[in-house]
């Protein structure tokens, strides 16, 4: 039975993670600095906070495979501040692979990047893995020397390293009011009678993918992905702001609530457009996103009204 260390384990994504990953039959750790009372019992946790470097080598040589998914930053965060966004984040994953490649037993470590942020604006209507990387954001270009030092350690220390990139992912208990996330963010303002606000004309278009299938996708990856190879996790479907709000609008409309939203100016560190193409990870891993966005919207919204979040 294999062994799996979820770093950055307690958060949105890795809860949906951590569940699919119960459902194979792993036994899975969480690295994070808060406990996740979901899986009470069911999985063992490590306060990150309290661990020194032995430690850590320790840990890492108690796991077959490892999922990462620790970052305390988003592009918004990082662009206001890009000194601390390489601090906090670059630094100790850095330090994170330095201490895994001393590991004897560690099949897989699975990097989650960012499939948003790290190609840029670019003139291409589905990005491949083959593109060139131009982000234009502090959280990007972070986000890609992290993987530039994974790869260096897989050709110098033959660690087991791969990268998925994820594009924008939404769905139940996705947390608002943190600058990332349009979904959660437009559902909260709706649900509490404010504005959705949107950056230009009709906001950008971004490749929406609903949790449970980046999951699924991440889980993927960690059972059939290639050592040493990054791939796209996406739907290969663009959607702009405004065309989000138009769904919205027509589910609101059954359920009582009126949709408000308001324009401002484009932001810098906002890729226009950002569509992937994911023929890699079906090719290789036979995974696609199943999930249409009214389906996933229509999740996302009901969750929230019961949940009154």
């Amino acid at each position: 039975m294999n062994r799996c260390l979820v770093i950055g384990g307690s958060g949105f994504i890795g809860t949906h993670v951590i569940r699919r990953l119960l459902q194979s039959g792993r036994e899975v750790s969480i690295l994070d600095i808060r406990d996740s009372a979901e899986f009470k019992g069911r999985v063992t946790f490590f306060d990150n906070s309290a661990l020194g470097d032995e430690d850590l080598v320790r840990l890492f040589d108690e796991h077959d495979e490892v999922v990462d998914l620790a970052y305390l930053s988003n592009p918004k965060t990082s662009y206001s501040d890009p000194l601390k966004d390489i601090i906090e984040n670059l630094q100790s994953t850095v330090k994170l692979f330095t201490l895994a490649a001393e590991s004897k037993r560690l099949k897989k470590f699975l990097y989650v990047s960012s499939g948003g942020a790290l190609y840029g604006n670019t003139a291409v209507e589905l990005i491949d893995e083959e593109h060139a990387t131009n982000p234009i954001s502090p959280y990007g270009i972070t986000k890609l020397a992290i993987e530039k030092y994974g790869f260096m350690f897989r050709y110098s220390k033959d660690f087991p390293f791969l990268a998925v990139r994820p594009s924008n992912a939404y769905g139940p208990g996705q947390g608002a009011n943190r600058g990332q996330g349009f979904v959660a963010q437009a559902i909260y303002n709706i649900t509490h009678g404010d504005p959705v606000v949107i950056f230009g004309a009709e906001g950008t278009i971004r490749d929406y993918i609903y949790i449970t299938d980046l999951a699924e996708g991440i889980f993927a990856v960690l059972e059939k992905g290639r050592i040493g190879e990054m791939y796209n996790l996406a739907t290969g479907v663009g959607l702009s702001n405004l065309q989000i709000i138009r769904v919205l609008e027509e589910l609101c409309a059954t359920r009582g609530l009126n949709v408000k939203y308001q324009t401002l100016p484009e932001r810098k560190f906002d890729v226009n457009k950002n569509i992937l193409d994911c023929s890699k990870i079906e090719q290789d891993c036979q995974w696609r996103a199943r999930v249409g966005i009214t389906d996933g919207l229509v999740n996302t919204l009901d969750y929230s009204l019961t949940n009154r979040l």
